[in-house]
Order: C-alpha cells, then sequence, then structure tokens
C-alpha cells in the first residue's frame, strides 16, 4: 500500500520485535511520572499538615477546658461573694460564696439577672432592709458617675457586711461583698466600752469637782492621803496653815511634806530635835 508505515513489517522480516506504537514520546510520559508523584506527595503533606493541626487545636481545646475549670474552681473558692454585671446591669457572673452569703437561689442569680431582680431577690429571703427600687438606682448612680463606692450593710438576722464596688472601663462593675460580722462586732464593743470609760471619766469629774467643793466648804485645814500616805486632796484653808512648805502637791508623802517644812521654818520647835518632831508628827498622824 502506497503511503503505509512499513516499519513493523520490516522489523518482523529482519526477525526483530516491533516497538510499540506509542501516542506521544518518552519525555511526556517523564513528565506525567512527575506530576503524578508530586500530587501524591501534595496530597500526603495536606494530610499530615491537616492531622497535626487538628491535634494541635485539639489539645489547645483541652487546654482552655483546663483552664477554665481551674479558673471556675479557683472563683468559687473566694472567700468573699463576688458578683460582676454588664453595661445593662445584668449579671455576667457570680460566684458560690456570693449566693451563700445572702442565702440566694441559683435558679434566679444567674447570668442574665437584673440588678432590681437581684435585689428584689435579696429582700424576699430577708436579707435587705432597704427598698430594692432606690437601692437599685442608688448604686447605678454611683456606677455612672465612675465611682468607687463603699457600703456597710446590716442584714436582718443581725450579720454585717461590707460591700465594694468598682466601675468597670467600658460600662458595668464588679461587686465583692464580704462578712465581717465579727469584726464590727468587736469594734461595736470597744466603742461601747470607749463610750462608758467616757461616761465615767464625766462622772468621775462630777464627782470630783463635788467633794472639792465640799472640802472648801470646810473651814478648817483639810487634807485626805492615801493608803500609802500620799497626799491626795486638801482645802485653800490647809495650803494657807503651811506658807513655808513648798511641796504640797499631789503624790508627796506627808514624811517629806514635814521634811520640806522643817527645811525652809515652817516648824520652829523642830529646830534641834528635827527626827524626834518628825517621828511625833508621824504617830500622830
Amino acid at each position: 500500500m502506497v503511503g503505509a508505515d512499513i516499519t513493523p513489517v520490516a522489523a518482523q522480516i529482519a526477525g526483530q520485535p516491533a516497538a510499540p506504537n506509542l501516542p506521544f514520546h518518552a519525555g511526556g510520559l517523564a513528565v506525567l511520572a512527575v506530576g503524578f508523584v508530586m500530587l501524591f506527595v501534595a496530597g500526603v503533606w495536606t494530610v499530615f499538615v491537616a492531622g497535626i493541626w487538628t491535634s494541635n487545636k485539639k489539645r489547645q481545646q483541652a487546654r482552655l477546658r483546663q483552664r477554665e475549670l481551674q479558673l471556675d474552681l479557683a472563683f468559687d473558692n473566694i472567700s468573699q461573694g463576688v458578683c460582676m454585671l454588664d453595661a445593662q446591669a445584668r449579671i455576667v457572673v457570680c460566684n458560690r460564696a456570693f449566693i451563700n452569703l445572702y442565702g440566694l437561689s441559683p435558679d434566679v442569680v444567674k447570668p442574665g439577672c437584673t440588678l432590681p431582680e437581684l435585689l428584689r431577690h435579696r429582700a424576699e429571703v430577708g436579707l435587705l432592709n432597704e427598698d430594692p427600687e432606690q437601692y437599685a438606682r442608688d448604686i447605678l448612680a454611683s456606677i455612672e458617675k465612675g465611682e468607687t463606692t463603699t457600703w456597710l450593710l446590716e442584714t436582718r438576722d443581725g450579720r454585717f457586711v461590707h460591700a465594694i464596688n468598682h466601675p468597670i472601663a467600658g460600662g458595668g462593675w464588679v461587686t465583692t461583698h464580704e462578712d465581717v460580722t465579727q469584726r464590727r462586732r468587736a469594734e461595736l464593743a470597744v466603742e461601747g466600752a470607749r463610750a462608758e470609760a467616757e461616761r465615767a471619766k464625766a462622772e468621775l469629774q462630777v464627782t470630783h469637782r463635788r467633794l472639792r467643793e465640799a472640802f472648801e466648804a470646810v473651814p478648817e485645814g483639810l487634807v485626805l492621803f492615801d493608803s500609802e500616805d500620799r497626799l491626795v486632796m486638801w482645802n485653800k484653808r490647809y495650803a494657807k496653815m503651811y506658807p513655808a512648805t513648798s511641796n504640797i502637791v499631789h503624790g508627796t508623802r506627808f514624811e517629806d511634806v514635814l521634811w520640806d517644812g522643817i527645811a525652809n521654818g515652817q516648824y520652829p520647835a523642830a529646830k534641834g530635835r528635827e527626827q524626834e518632831f518628825v517621828a511625833q508628827r508621824l504617830a500622830q498622824h
């Protein structure tokens, strides 16, 4: 056949096997093989990277959950009651100590509960003396001014709670509540004792003044000594009777008064017999 490819026929005549009739040359086959290898490698790498990313994400999530659990545990173990409210005066988070402090229901005091609802609930359980609505307005007014406020609350069951409201930048606030009953009672006891001491002091001053007036009303010289023979009180008449004696002051012993008088010529009869004179006066005293 004219124009036909006789290469396979010639090869058979020559006793050699005929080469296959390829649709493209060997270089194209190599390129195709490299492409398949690259796709395979890329797929394996993608699966490998995806596996690593998924594993890392799971580990990160596990760490975050663990951290959240630790924070929740720490938050609930704070001795003070802590409650955070947002800019709309709704509870964001509240620890167990806050709920237990006022005997509140966790079904009411939870995220989303509003400040008025919280205060009304406190009034319902009998641990709020103030009007809930007015108390809420007072709190919100101070928060709007950015003021940190401190409150000493006395509950109906006789406990004292120290509360502090801390405004937060961007709105909302954190409130901390601490039972200070024992401390407050100790303070009240000290204040009561101080008031009683002041009252007793005032009464003593009145008594002393009246006694002084009684001493001055006596026309003779009058003097009062304590158990150790020291001067406590005397009237003006007594002091005038011994003008030369210079140590007639509170706390001076009677013997020292005598010796001072002798030294200053108060007792002429004692001259030359000072010891005997002092002994006689002490015996008579």
